[in-house]
């Protein structure tokens, strides 16, 4: 069964880079990403907001992939600069537990 999350993306950069137009689909009136994760092979399902839609819709047929998709290095070190930005400044780690 696909997890679907809407609080959120949850796309590796691997999964970014692959995705096609055959993985946004509508189901039910909702526009989704369903694409199967390259690291763990799990169907993701995101529903996709307004303006998630108007960047898909900006790039429709201009490239081979729904997005222009930059290396990873680049796209982490602008990750850091919408960070600063925003004034994250400190490292934070995220725990989960599952199943106990």
């Amino acid at each position: 069964m696909p997890q679907i999350w809407c609080d959120g993306p949850r796309l590796r950069y691997s999964d970014l880079e692959n995705m096609q137009p055959l993985h946004i689909i509508e189901r039910k009136g909702i526009k989704l990403i369903s694409i199967v994760q390259k690291k763990t092979g799990v169907r993701l399902e995101l529903a996709l907001n307004a303006p998630a839609m108007a960047i898909l819709e900006k790039y429709q047929g201009k490239y081979e992939r729904c997005l222009p998709v930059i290396v990873n290095q680049k796209m982490n070190y602008h990750l850091k600069e919408v960070g600063q930005l925003a004034g994250i400044v400190d490292m934070a780690e995220k725990v989960a537990f599952e199943k106990g």
